[in-house]
């Protein structure tokens, strides 16, 4: 039949549109009505002989099904006498070979189907043992790959419990290995447990064992459990600390505050010197810290039947909090001496302590991968404490500067020394804290000279003389001096500075180096023209007109001492006045403000 021949070339149920031979109508029928999605007609075809469990080039009719994800007709075909049947048929159809159906819709996709047939108790591995994860991580679609790997989690969390307790177990298994083992398959990772379902902390899980069952299995390795507990305590104050309270646990009912009285006895009884010393400062009267084990539930669960172990852990765990807390002490206490611009001795102390803590702590770094806390407690202060590097577009204007960072954390502790005038800080901090950059030494520079501060500008001028090792190079502090004083338009020291530093006259506006093409976007255009500003000190005076940043009793916007010193001493011509003119209108102020400016 020509017809018959032309319409089964699209049928899928058919190998390469070929009808076999021997197939018999109703069997071509019940197939196509599997196709078309037409249980009605199914149903019809069945009722007198029942459902057909011939094959069809390699599968059955149930095998097609699953293929097709058809969830209601293998509901109805799970009633049907021949159900068993189908069920124990293996596909020989490529490429499903050695498949049951269920193996055939997890590759396709179709996860509701698969979810119905489990339930029916199909068989959950082929022929050859492969799973149902097995094939739908083979599949085409990402959310079928998805699926296979939550199923996969808590097998593969089971099996690594498993290997985990049985090492533990064994007298030949080290430290170094049960440490490796765990970082490797993150088996006793908490976000591991939470992504297999199994939480909180007393919730059944692999073989039965709840986590805090795990942990108690592993009290006969002591230095292990130890080492675990402190890595898990760490981790609760990092990154993933709310979901990680959440799944161990805590009662806020006996949560133990221990006081200032509670903390001196602790460090007296452990016998450390330097932590006694520590909290007799004043500005450790008001510290406190919680007793570790009363806030964690999970490991109180596990340890406490453990008692000589359990009050080593928590000494240990205590120890490490109280000195992680002096840290955050010592740290607020810095910032506070340098807002009320105090004694450089004082920081010296604190810097004392701060180091010393940090070697305490540094053999804690990296134990719990999170780089927060790694750079908090596991390197000395620096300026890097205080500095936001999250945003590196520089300033244009030395007004912009001088505001930028906060003042209560002294983000931009070099900005705020250079503000506040605080020489003898800005002194000590360049001497003795690690971490500065040359662009903050050039950021102190250009905001001294805005600002008018000239110790600070001759400690920069003089500071091979003074023994100050500086990063930045010479010229370009001197351009930065140059820059902000013109900004400030004060002539005088203006001219000052041109003479003692020899500044050779370089300008990007009158280099003429602007590079700006039509094509370019606007966020291009803008920052290649703010690259010209930043430099250019012909645009810092005439911004400095502009935003009155002058002082009146040196120079005014009616003389305009500054721009006439530009002019008649630096060689700045009009065309150069009017360039940059162009780029402070492009990029920061009203046309009418320039126009008035360019006017007068």
């Amino acid at each position: 039949n020509k017809m018959l021949t032309k319409a089964a070339s699209k049928l899928q149920f058919l190998d390469k549109g070929r009808v076999p031979p021997r197939m018999s109508t109703r069997v071509f029928l019940s197939f196509a009505a599997v196709e078309y999605d037409d249980l009605q007609s199914l149903e019809w075809l069945c009722e007198s002989s029942g459902v057909p469990t011939e094959s069809c080039d390699g599968w059955n009719i149930l095998h097609f099904s699953a293929y097709r994800g058809r969830i209601e007709i293998i509901a109805w075909l799970s009633s049907q006498l021949a159900w068993q049947s189908l069920v124990d048929g293996v596909c020989s159809r490529k490429p499903y070979q050695n498949a049951y159906a269920v193996h055939i819709a997890a590759i396709q996709g179709h996860l509701i189907a698969v979810q119905l047939m489990l339930a029916l108790n199909v068989p959950a591995e082929d022929k050859k043992g492969k799973s149902l994860v097995h094939y739908a991580k083979k599949s085409l679609h990402k959310f079928a790959k998805e699926w296979a790997l939550d199923k996969e989690r808590p097998i593969a969390l089971e099996r690594d419990i498993k290997k985990l307790l049985n090492m533990v177990n064994s007298q030949d298994t080290t430290l170094e290995q049960l440490k490796a083992f765990v970082l490797k398959s993150k088996c006793l990772y908490i976000d591991t447990w939470i992504y297999c379902d199994y939480s909180p902390f007393d919730t059944k899980g692999p073989l039965g064992h709840s986590f805090s069952e795990v942990i108690r299995r592993c009290c006969v390795k002591e230095d292990f459990v130890t080492w675990f507990c402190l890595k898990i305590t760490l981790s609760l104050q990092g990154t993933y600390r709310y979901e990680g309270e959440e799944f161990c646990g805590f009662d806020k009912a006996a949560i133990q505050n221990l006081s200032h009285t509670d903390l001196i006895a602790f460090a007296v009884e452990e016998d450390d010197k330097d932590l006694v010393q520590y909290l007799q400062k004043p500005w450790a009267k008001n510290i406190s810290c919680v007793d570790p084990l009363t806030k964690n539930l999970m490991l109180k669960s596990a340890l406490e039947s453990h008692g000589i172990l359990f009050k080593k852990i928590r000494t240990r765990l205590l120890h490490i909090m109280l000195y992680m807390e002096i840290a955050n002490i010592v740290l607020d206490k810095f910032q506070e001496v340098i807002q009320q611009g105090g004694d450089p001795r004082e920081l010296h102390e604190l810097l004392a302590i701060n180091a010393a803590i940090k070697n305490v702590l540094s053999p804690y770094v990296g134990l719990i991968e999170d780089a927060e806390f790694d750079y908090a407690y596991g390197r000395p202060m620096d300026m890097s404490a205080f500095h936001d590097f999250s945003n590196e577009n520089r300033k244009f204007t030395s007004k912009q500067l001088a505001f930028q960072g906060r003042w209560e954390d002294l983000s931009e502790l070099h900005i705020f020394l250079a503000r506040e005038n605080y020489y003898g800080l800005l002194q000590y901090c360049l001497c003795n804290l690690d971490g500065w950059t040359a662009q903050m030494e050039l950021d102190v520079v250009r905001l001294a000279a805005f600002c008018g501060h000239l110790q600070t500008l001759d400690m920069f001028l003089n500071s091979k003389k003074i023994g100050l090792n500086l990063r930045s190079d010479p010229n370009d502090r001197a351009h930065q001096m140059i820059l902000g004083s013109g900004e400030a338009c004060n002539y005088r020291e203006l001219a000052r500075l041109v003479k003692i530093t020899a500044w050779e006259g370089h300008d990007p506006v009158r280099d003429d180096k602007l590079s700006i093409s039509e094509e370019d976007e606007y966020e291009v255009k803008r920052n290649k023209r703010l690259a010209f500003l930043q430099q250019s000190l012909i645009c810092a005076v005439l911004n400095g007109y502009i935003q009155n940043f002058n002082n009146q009793n040196i120079d005014n916007i009616d003389e305009m001492k500054t721009l006439t010193f530009l002019i008649d001493e630096l060689d700045y011509t009009h065309h150069d006045v009017i360039v940059a003119i162009e780029l402070l209108r492009a990029n920061l102020y009203s046309a009418r403000t320039i126009v008035d400016l360019h006017k007068k």
